[in-house]
């Protein structure tokens, strides 16, 4: 009977050990958002993006961009001093494999006009998230 309880806490104790669990610092950053506006900085052009079904989604360190057309983008993410780096993209294909995005017109629809992109977060709460680039100010809503 000792040999079986010991046998049992070992067992415990090596489960727990060996995993790690990584959790979100990202606060409400994290979760499903829809483009509603994106206003070019300096020049009061402001188009409205509310029907055209494009969503952010954030986890950990990882955003995806989706449109309602099924193409998806992969950024890997970094959020530091009230700015959201992007970096890395990538083709998100389960199917196929995800492979190097390398053309930046494929992501202008979503509001990002470079391969590796800055914004500086301007309104993050748990409902509104306002975005800015050198360029764009980008309003979502949480979804």
């Amino acid at each position: 009977m000792k040999y079986r309880l010991f046998e049992w806490a070992f067992v415990c104790m090596a489960l727990l050990s060996a995993c790690s669990i990584e959790t979100s610092d990202n606060g409400d950053l994290d979760g499903f958002w829809r483009l509603e506006q994106v206003d070019s900085v300096g020049r009061r052009a402001v188009a409205d993006y509310s029907g055209q079904g494009i969503y952010w989604s954030f986890q950990h360190q990882l955003v995806q961009l989706s449109d309602q057309h099924g193409l998806s983008i992969i950024y890997r993410l970094a959020v530091a001093d009230g700015t959201l780096s992007l970096d890395h993209p990538y083709v998100f294909d389960r199917t196929d494999g995800d492979t190097p995005l390398t053309d930046v017109d494929v992501l202008r629809p979503f509001g990002v006009n470079a391969l590796q992109e800055q914004f500086r977060i301007v309104t993050l709460d748990s409902e509104v998230m306002v975005l800015e680039s050198s360029v764009l100010r980008l309003r979502f809503s949480r979804y």
